[in-house]
């Protein structure tokens, strides 16, 4: 059997992400959140989704993108956490909600790997995914770097991709 590929991707960029995925529940949703070891995700890997946020990241050397992702179930607990409202399904209404964190996760993360390691990320929308058994695929042959969290409301993950030009 290959060894796996090496990702194109390392410690220095995952880890504001990290950081600012537990600082942004904390702060947004009064829920700690405990990161899990980062690992590459299996092309066979059945991961349940069903509402992802979605932000692109480009600058003149690399593509990829960050995907915040939650079954259903923990994406109500985190914003009834949020927003002090209990809610038995995902509408359009509180939907962008996904949006918001993964905007507030990116804008931290940016700001570190911009100011302090150089990377001249460039500003992104989010794009929110709603449905049963959503399957994020990639475009590109690079890995996928899932960073996982655990927190009172259930796990979510960070999905990672990056290519780098």
């Amino acid at each position: 059997m290959p060894a796996l590929a090496k990702p194109n991707i390392d410690l220095e960029f995952i880890e504001p992400f990290i950081n600012a995925t537990q600082s942004a529940f904390l702060t947004q949703a009064s829920t700690p959140v405990a990161a899990g070891a980062p690992y590459l995700r299996e092309v066979s890997e059945g991961i349940k989704i069903e509402i992802a946020g979605v932000i692109s990241l480009c600058n003149r050397d690399l593509t990829g993108s960050i995907s915040l992702c939650f079954e259903r179930e923990v994406f109500l607990k985190i914003y009834e956490n949020m927003v002090g409202e209990k809610h038995s399904k995902i509408t359009p209404e509180i939907e962008d909600a996904a949006g918001e964190l993964l905007n507030i996760i990116f804008g931290q993360a940016k700001t570190i790997l911009n100011d302090q390691k150089g990377y001249h990320l460039e500003r992104a929308i989010p794009t929110i995914l709603v449905g049963d058994n959503l399957r994020l695929r990639y475009s590109s042959n690079s890995p996928v770097v899932l960073l996982p969290f655990e927190s009172s409301a259930g796990n979510f993950h960070l999905a990672v991709v990056i290519e780098r030009s």
